[in-house]
């Protein structure tokens, strides 16, 4: 039997845009039969490409990588037409926001309404497509866990945060896709991922 190269791949960031590559790549790469020809077996990515990279990993770990382009699909064609439906409502969204802002108690609005909502909302989209507790148990229990390495700013230190297979968690999914006016900074208090701000 020849040994397979291993190989991994890294997604890159940039919202949809990265997103919606990240998932052309994935369709390619499974429709020209390169899990079956390489060894690919180490996602990573940041911001959006930590989404991409963590769907990625957990179709690896379930034995399920033909079933990933059918999952970021799923998930990024949710985000285009399930947040934003169209181009001409996105932009009356940051015309409204460039107007509100005019208002001296937007930022209090903003930081205790909108942000907290779009936090909610992108960690539902999150968990639509990335079953985090189930990841978890199939890693703890599997005999071979395929690599991931999800790239954060630690804001407080001034250093950047890798999260690896080891740290998966929605935390660090979340860290790696904050936007501090869009859905927050992420503050990790407990467990092994605790940093402070990402």
């Amino acid at each position: 039997m020849v040994e397979k190269n291993r190989v991994g791949i890294a997604f890159q960031g940039g919202g949809f845009p990265a997103g919606a590559i990240g998932t052309g790549v994935v369709n390619y790469l499974v429709e020209a039969g390169a899990f079956n020809k390489y060894d690919i077996d180490v996602f990573s990515g940041t911001s959006a490409g930590a989404l991409v990279a963590s769907v990625c990993w957990g179709h690896k770990l379930r034995g399920t990588i033909e079933e990933a382009p059918k999952t970021l699909e799923k998930q990024w064609m949710h985000f285009a037409w399930g947040l934003v439906p169209d181009a001409r409502v996105a932009q009356m969204a940051q015309l409204l926001d460039a107007i509100a802002r005019l208002n001296p108690i937007y930022e209090f609005y903003s930081e205790n309404v909108i942000v907290p909502l779009l936090r909610q909302l992108m960690k539902e989209w999150i968990l639509t497509y990335i079953p985090i507790d189930e990841l978890i148990v199939l890693r703890d229990e599997a005999e071979h866990v395929p690599g991931l390495a999800l790239g954060a700013a630690d804001v407080l230190r001034g250093e950047v945060k890798v999260f690896t297979e080891r740290d998966f968690s929605l935390e660090a999914i979340l860290a790696s896709g904050s936007l501090d006016e869009v859905n927050g900074i992420t503050i990790i208090k407990e467990g092994p991922n605790k940093r402070g701000l990402l």
